[in-house]
């Protein structure tokens, strides 16, 4: 499959979060095709929202990797997300580290406000999920 199929962005964050915060990212795959890939383990955990005309929206709380995995982006589906560093999940989040080895969890639609039109504008999502971490 051609890599223009595929589209990928990232946004370092600005100064006041870099202590918790490594980058914003997006990935699409525009095609008609699943598009396998491996994920590495990286040291952070994510949260995710994603959406596709198959698959409803959702927020998703996924964990840190300790092993590689195989997945797969669906046909015309868009990922927005964070990606937070290690320490981060239990001061933003309450969330213990361990319970989330290897694993995902769904977090409410409406987390952090962020709604399927968001997912139309990386920028303007950066900046919403920014207001966000910046007042927890």
């Amino acid at each position: 499959m051609p890599t223009a199929d595929i589209e990928w962005k990232t946004i370092k964050p600005p100064e006041p979060l870099t202590n918790f915060v490594k980058s914003f990212w997006m990935l699409a795959n525009h095609s008609d095709q699943n598009h396998h890939i491996v994920i590495l383990p990286d040291g952070r955990f994510d949260i995710i929202f994603s959406w596709s005309e198959k698959t409803p929206f959702r927020a998703t709380l996924k964990g840190l990797d300790i092993e590689p995995e195989q997945t797969t982006i669906p046909p015309d589906t868009i990922f927005f997300a964070v990606s937070f560093k290690l320490l981060a999940i239990e001061y933003l989040l309450d969330e213990k580290v361990n319970s989330l080895l290897n694993e995902g969890i769904r977090l409410p639609t409406d987390f952090w406000g962020i709604t399927r039109d968001d997912l139309t504008d990386f920028d303007a999502f950066c900046k919403k999920v920014l207001q966000k971490c910046l007042r927890s």
